[in-house]
């Protein structure tokens, strides 16, 4: 997946002991974000950019990164599915006005103006 694509992943994080974690995301952990925009961790968009549909990544890292040093000896899972790929709706549509002379998105200028020189 490219930067641009519009994604909706659900992202969790749990203690070992179970407890989980806010991350600030909507409900269920759900969150939509354009890849490359800055909008979500890059690492995790690292791993959303490697899936498919459906899938799920896992990893886990010391909660003392997280939590600082009272869960020392600790770690967080983390598990991300990607929900959705939104595709690049937006960033298409923009980049076919760039190439057609009156901002056409759909080619019909570029299809009239071959046809006028037939």
């Amino acid at each position: 997946m490219n930067s641009g694509h519009r994604v909706r992943v659900r992202m969790t994080a749990k203690i070992d002991d179970g407890t989980e974690l806010d991350l600030g995301l909507g409900e269920g952990g759900e969150a939509v974000f354009t890849m490359g925009a800055g909008e979500f961790s890059a690492y995790a968009e690292s791993f959303v950019a490697g899936m498919s549909v459906g899938q799920t990544a896992a990893w886990k890292t010391p909660a003392v990164r997280v939590l600082g040093p009272k869960a020392v000896g600790r770690d967080v899972r983390y598990e991300l599915t990607l929900l959705d790929d939104l595709g690049r709706e937006v960033m298409a549509v923009a980049e076919e006005h760039a190439r057609h002379e009156h901002g056409c998105s759909c080619g019909c200028d570029r299809l009239r103006q071959s046809l006028a020189h037939a």
